[in-house]
């Protein structure tokens, strides 16, 4: 509710493809932040590495692990463990899939909502046959 009465700060960074980032958006976000961006490899953006788009244990932090980020999608952790190559490319492959994906929660709710926000209308109509002969829609 807070982050909503916030207008959406305070937000958990939406995850993203890990890759070697610029800086350019370093600017940005907290001189910490910034910190732990360039500690991590910048693999993910400068805001991912915000006190609230982290999880910690006491006074160390860490990014979410791939599997941390499929249950968050609600996405099977088995969609993305096929990945091969050494480990660290492996956890880049995964966190890449997972950061191209969309929450499937979200989703569900949109295209269950969608078909309730149009404002459509059956009309019945008079269909001419082929052959000939009167035929209605509604079989009058």
């Amino acid at each position: 509710m807070q982050v909503l009465q916030q207008q959406g700060k305070g937000a958990m960074h939406t995850f993203t493809r890990e890759f070697y980032h610029p800086i350019d958006r370093t600017g940005q976000v907290t001189p910490m932040a910034a910190d732990r961006f360039h500690q991590d490899h910048r693999r993910f953006l400068p805001g991912a590495y915000e006190e609230h788009s982290l999880v910690w244990k006491r006074d160390h932090c860490r990014t979410l692990e791939p599997s941390e980020r499929a249950q968050a999608m609600c996405v099977p952790i088995a969609a993305v463990t096929a990945t091969t190559g050494p480990a660290e490319q492996r956890r880049a492959k995964q966190n890449s899939l997972l950061g191209n994906g969309f929450h499937i929660p979200s989703i569900l709710v949109i295209l269950m909502l969608l078909p309730q926000l149009l404002e459509a209308k059956l009309i019945p109509r008079n269909l001419q046959p082929l052959m000939g002969g009167e035929c209605t829609l509604w079989g009058a």
